[in-house]
């Protein structure tokens, strides 16, 4: 099976609102921020979705304090 890759700030949007859909106003705002933080910090890394760039991605953060 081929897996599109996402490449544009739309397609985040896009991608963001279908995991959200369903939950409440407040948790899908706050779920929508973390995922389009974490795809845009994806491609600014270069890295590709596995366990290795989520657990960088949860030291980054605690770096950052969050």
């Amino acid at each position: 099976m081929s897996q599109a890759l996402i490449k544009s700030k739309n397609q985040i949007e896009t991608l963001a609102e279908k995991v959200c859909a369903g939950m409440t106003k407040e948790t899908r705002r706050a779920y929508k921020r973390e995922i389009k933080t974490f795809l845009q910090w994806l491609f600014q890394t270069g890295q590709t979705v596995s366990f290795e760039s989520v657990e960088a991605y949860k030291e980054t953060m605690m770096q950052e304090g969050r």
